[in-house]
């Protein structure tokens, strides 16, 4: 948890490029994956002129994957286009000729096609997505995203706010949340129960719930979590200890 918020407060003070590329290089080593990938779909402002990515794959599959056209048949863009929630790569449809020749040229580059999207949605149609690669079995893979998923959940993000920080988009207007509100998204950050969070505020449950209401609609949140990774983002909460 500790490098967690370490990963999550350089991406708070991040300034330019060169820092976000540094942050990707202590994920891969603090998640043990081979790539990532930022691809911002739709953010105003950073997509004008097509897809804006951000990745660590080599420039030998970065050339094969526009030669071979893979963009057309991959599967993580497909479902990245329709999905709200994280996704396994494993839990995606591989079968065909071409797909199936995709995933062994991609383990022939050691790409990792083992995998977890986490698509991030935002205000006015922002649509973003990140993914982290790892050549790990999918057994293996599966039981590792089990035990770190909130964490890159928050990581994903970070990572597109401070994306969108650094390379100068205009911005919405900012976001504000009350003290209370930012008290309990703080402790569910924290993994704190709706009860557990009542009993430490010292509040009702049901007012509990209203703040995470009122907070999730001004961050366009689609839930708790989605909330707090929003917040940590924004720097409205710190990351949990």
């Amino acid at each position: 948890m500790k490098l967690a918020r370490d990963i999550l407060d350089k991406l708070a003070n991040a300034t330019d490029s060169k820092d976000i590329a540094a942050i990707f290089t202590s994920i891969r080593e603090t998640y043990g994956v081979e790539n990532l990938v930022y691809h911002a779909v739709n953010v105003k402002g950073l997509t004008k002129d097509g897809p804006f990515l951000r990745l660590t794959y080599s420039d030998d599959w970065i050339a094969r994957y526009y030669e071979k056209n893979y963009f057309d048949i991959d599967p993580v863009v497909e479902e990245g286009t329709r999905a709200f929630m994280p996704f396994n790569w494993s839990d995606l449809d591989w079968e065909g000729k071409r797909r199936q020749e995709f995933a062994e040229d991609a383990a022939g580059h050691s790409v990792g096609t083992s995998g977890l999207t986490v698509p991030v949605r935002g205000p006015n149609g922002q649509h973003a997505l990140f993914s982290v690669a790892t050549c790990l079995s999918d057994k293996s893979w599966t039981r590792q995203m089990r035990e770190h998923l909130p964490q890159l959940h928050n990581i994903a993000h970070a990572v597109h706010e401070a994306t969108v920080r650094v390379e100068g988009v205009s911005a919405a207007a900012p976001i504000s949340l009350s003290g209370r509100e930012r008290d309990v998204l703080q402790w569910a950050g924290a993994g704190k129960t709706t009860d557990e969070i009542a009993q430490i505020l010292g509040i009702s449950e049901r007012t509990v719930r209203v703040y995470l209401d009122t907070s999730r609609y001004k961050l366009t949140a689609t839930n708790r979590t989605h909330a707090v990774a929003r917040a940590l983002g924004l720097g409205l909460i710190h990351p949990p200890d």
